[in-house]
């Protein structure tokens, strides 16, 4: 074999080795080969977290208020020996101040006047709490207080027997409408009672019934 033969298959088989070289580089980019998808595990975004609802803001309101009221006085075998029982009418006063949406300090004013036999005064001044169960349009609550109090109660003949001045202390309870507003209603009932001195025999109470708007 003379040299450019041997010149010209050596030619061919560099060529060849060339080509094979290129398509092994293509199946392995372009081939039937498909990559494993990678799980991505990212974090919480916590900027996408609802935030909370925003509170309302707390309140302090004036109360007044019309209502019936039951009253009674003490029993003593010799100035009084049958409790009375009278009707009569209430005016409601209060302050109310909200510390919290469920929770209140309250001053509550209550004065009851007697339209039956006899002429009877009878209010107490109280400082206390209230709290109410919900914080919505309709809420009910109670509450309680001490403080002072005053009677004048004309079944008495004689009139030491029927005045009394002492501390005095008092529950009380109902339904607020329109709960979250700045303007209220208030559907309430309260029992106060005060001690002629620190005399727990000659005590005077009464029970009212009343209609207030808060604002």
């Amino acid at each position: 074999m003379s040299m450019k033969k041997i010149f010209t298959v050596l030619a061919f088989a560099l060529a060849g080795v060339v080509f094979a070289q290129d398509d092994s580089a293509e199946n392995v980019t372009t081939g039937p080969y498909e990559p494993v998808a990678r799980e991505v595990t990212q974090a919480k975004n916590t900027d996408d977290d609802p935030l909370p609802a925003p509170k309302r803001p707390t309140y302090n309101f004036t109360s007044y208020g019309l209502g019936i009221s039951v009253w009674h006085n003490y029993e003593n075998s010799s100035s009084n020996p049958k409790m009375d029982w009278d009707q009569g009418v209430v005016f409601h006063y209060a302050r109310i101040w909200e510390m919290t949406t469920h929770g209140a300090i309250s001053l509550v004013n209550n004065t009851n006047f007697s339209y039956e036999t006899s002429w009877q005064w009878h209010e107490t001044l109280l400082i206390g709490g209230r709290y109410f169960f919900a914080d919505k349009v309709f809420s009910p609550f109670v509450g309680m207080g001490l403080g002072i109090g005053i009677e004048s109660d004309g079944h008495f003949d004689d009139f030491t027997h029927g005045f009394a001045i002492g501390p005095a202390g008092g529950v009380e309870g109902g339904l607020i409408i329109f709960r979250t507003s700045t303007t209220q209603l208030e559907l309430g009932a309260a029992y106060d009672m005060l001690l002629d001195g620190f005399d727990f025999g000659r005590h005077f109470g009464s029970f009212s019934f009343y209609l207030a708007i808060n604002y």
